[in-house]
């Protein structure tokens, strides 16, 4: 091999082993500022005019704390809502909205909730012998959060999140 051919080879080494570390650094980052946010769900409350066309308006709060020492923005988030194996409800924020650091914001989540859909579908559970889906589930928030911060982004998936019923 000449001597230039070897020295591209050590630059593009030079070069790939650089990306590589700035690669894992950033994903350190992400995950840092990832594992710095935490998030919950407080206690749903239901619109005071039930039933209106057929939907019940319920509103969830989505309570995001931001434990970095940096602010965050939160740029969206999109989920559903479900009753063991229901979907009965999609939510999305309305907005995007920024978090300072060390501090707490709460969002609210409206849903929809289509009450004859829902009945209709714990009915049919019923009917196909699954008593223990139509009738003994919890309500779940699943979805994801995008965040943003100085100079990562990232998703934090909500797998599971029991919706407390008061």
């Amino acid at each position: 091999m000449s001597k230039k051919g070897s020295e591209i080879n050590k630059n593009l080494l030079a070069i790939t082993g650089g990306v590589a570390v700035v690669g894992s650094l950033g994903y350190l980052l992400v995950q840092k500022l990832v594992a710095n946010v935490k998030v919950d769900v407080g206690n749903p409350t239901i619109d005071t005019t039930p039933f209106l066309n057929g939907y019940l308006r319920t509103n969830v709060p989505l309570v995001v704390t931001n434990n970095n020492y940096f602010d965050i923005g939160i740029t969206s988030f999109f989920g559903k809502v479900n009753y063991g194996l229901l979907d009965i409800a999609k939510v999305s924020i309305p907005y995007g909205f920024t978090i300072p650091s060390k501090t707490t914001n709460t969002v609210t989540l409206n849903m929809d909730i289509p009450i004859a859909e829902v009945l209709n579908d714990i009915g049919l559970l019923i009917s196909n012998g699954s008593v223990f889906d139509a009738l003994l589930n919890k309500i779940e928030l699943n979805g994801s959060i995008l965040i943003k911060g100085r100079v990562a982004q990232a998703k934090i998936p909500l797998n599971n999140i029991t919706i407390p019923i008061v």
